[in-house]
């Protein structure tokens, strides 16, 4: 208990009165107020093209070529805060796109009160966001584990939600609710929304018009509830305003519209089962996921069926098209097995459907992917081997005698291979080589003729040396790729926090450099530079960000600090 004077401690009962005045001498009562932990985060990046584009040397965008990213976040306690800042290339304001958010747990409460910008995430993500992948790929997923609502300082300018939400936990049941409103770039027409563009970007007149047109708002709330250890039931409802109408063709079509979403995740280890079922609008979407999953092998079977008028405005579900989920049936499968320590091998395929026939895709249309990956990881010497395969179908158009234009169907397919090897001839040094190799063709059913698509080729090496506060990237890549459809996107190392991979069509080369320096954990510089050189053309880009050069070079300084009491 709290003590005032000495001879408090004597109604403990323990310690007798002659005992205490011996021990007297000793003993010093005074309070003593906590300091709360204080933790502060800063973020800071800049980063240009060293070549001005057609926009800049026109005067069509209004601002300079830099790219401004300012972030701070700091914590008090239970009590956090962050400011985010970000201006895109050719934009005029140091804050054309800003975040911020104040978060509070209440741990006593087992509660959490959130103001400013943040994420809702749900279950499979068909009514909100999803915390994980939106397409297949080589890795499985595991038992879904949303973390209900966080802050969202994303320089992601059409996602999350402005308002302020709530979330609290009664026993088995948690309690999640927010409201919410938000300026909407879109394109509007006769006061009717015509299109809802999602770059970010506001450099020139037409899309400083798009600017921040509309408003969506809007509230919710989510239950869930634990009746046993193994099962958790959940039940979200959201409802959505929009303060300008929509044309016919343009989702969510409806301005006002309602959301109801139920899931369910059963756990038996090794085993998990994950489901949720979204309605809005009358139409209807579900995601059924059934899992194994051990230290040495694991399995996951996707299932999942969308609507072809099923609209999702704020969810991130699994899926072909990415978070696109609509008019599509698809049934994933993938699997990861290390038979013995190094040794990983991987396998997906993922049969995907379209339906009902669109405007741009006039009949129902399908595609089936596979990938497999064998890893060996010795101790100076790893290697990676990946094959692929894709066949789909698609739409493009020809003429016909009479020069009158019309959509035939391809049959594609398209095969790719990687092989990676890394070399470690000692702790700080890694020698990495990739090749990678990218063929396929088109069967045209109507025009009864075969084509066959330019091979793609990709060499890359790399080094890496590093030491306790230091680290130098280097990489340097050869591409050959002038059919578009045997293109690559090449993964790269870029600044903290930042993911960047990099779409490789054309004939080039590309090196980049990337270093960090840090001290005592506190401070890290990182440092890119980037160049990209064509030979199969005398200009990069198209429109306003075409540039009068076969090569391009940008450069980007981060500086990350940290502070903790």
């Amino acid at each position: 208990g709290n003590f005032e004077k000495i001879d408090d401690i004597s109604e403990l009962g323990w310690l007798n009165p002659e005992a205490l005045q011996y021990l007297s001498a000793f003993i010093t009562i005074k309070s003593e107020k906590k300091i709360p932990s204080v933790e502060l985060e800063t973020r800071q990046k800049i980063s240009k093209k060293l070549k001005p584009s057609y926009g800049y040397q026109t005067g069509a965008y209004k601002g300079n070529a830099l790219k401004l990213y300012n972030r701070i976040r700091g914590y008090i306690g239970n009590l956090s805060v962050g400011v985010l800042t970000e201006k895109d290339p050719g934009e005029s304001k140091w804050n054309d796109h800003m975040a911020t958010s104040l978060a509070l747990d209440l741990p006593s409460y087992h509660s959490k009160i959130l103001v400013g910008h943040f994420v809702v995430e749900h279950a499979q993500g068909l009514l909100f966001w999803s915390p994980y992948r939106t397409g297949p790929g080589i890795s499985t997923m595991h038992v879904p584990k949303p973390r209900g609502i966080e802050p969202f300082l994303s320089t992601c300018e059409y996602s999350g939600f402005t308002g302020a939400a709530f979330s609290s936990k009664i026993g088995p049941l948690d309690i999640l609710g927010f409201v919410h409103s938000n300026k909407i770039d879109a394109s509007v027409k006769q006061d009717t929304i015509t299109s809802l563009p999602k770059t970010g970007l506001h450099r020139n007149e037409n899309e400083l018009q798009k600017q921040n047109r509309v408003r969506h708002a809007g509230q919710g709330f989510i239950l869930r509830y634990k009746p046993w250890s193994r099962i958790k039931i959940s039940m979200a409802w959201q409802k959505s305003t929009w303060s300008h109408p929509f044309e016919s063709n343009v989702k969510p079509r409806n301005r006002f519209n309602q959301g109801y979403s139920l899931s369910a995740v059963y756990t038996q280890h090794p085993f998990y089962i994950a489901t949720e079922t979204a309605i809005r609008s009358k139409q209807a979407a579900s995601v059924a996921v059934l899992g194994f999953q051990k230290k040495a092998f694991e399995t996951v079977v996707v299932c999942r069926t969308y609507s072809d008028l099923f609209v999702n405005e704020c969810g991130t579900a699994f899926g072909v098209r990415g978070e696109t989920i609509d008019n599509e049936n698809g049934l994933y499968w993938g699997f990861k097995w290390s038979p013995q320590r190094g040794t990983i091998f991987s396998l997906w395929s993922d049969f995907f459907r379209q339906p009902v026939p669109t405007n741009r895709i006039p009949m129902p249309r399908y595609r089936a992917n596979w990938q497999a990956r064998l890893q060996k990881k010795m101790k100076t010497v790893h290697l990676s081997a990946r094959a692929g395969f894709k066949e789909e179908e698609l739409f493009d158009q020809y003429a016909d005698q009479w020069g009158n234009k019309e959509k035939k169907m391809l049959h594609q397919r398209k095969i790719q291979y990687r092989l990676q090897l890394d070399i470690f001839p000692k702790e700080n040094i890694n020698l990495r080589s990739r090749f990678e190799y990218h063929h396929g063709g088109r069967n045209h059913w109507n025009l009864n003729t075969t084509e066959k698509l330019d091979p793609g080729i990709l060499l890359t090496q790399a080094i890496q040396l590093k030491s306790t506060h230091c680290s130098l990237w280097l990489q340097y890549t050869a591409f050959d790729a002038l059919d578009y459809e045997n293109r690559f996107y090449q993964f790269e190392r870029d600044l903290p926090g930042t993911m960047c991979i990099k779409l490789l069509y054309g004939r080039g080369i590309r090196f980049y450099a990337r270093t960090r320096l840090s001290w005592k954990k506190n401070f890290l510089f990182t440092l890119k530079f980037e160049n990209t050189f064509y030979d199969h053309s005398d200009t990069i880009g198209s429109g306003y960000d075409k540039i009068e050069s076969p090569s391009l070079s940008a450069l980007s300084l981060q500086l990350d600090w940290r502070f903790k009491n």
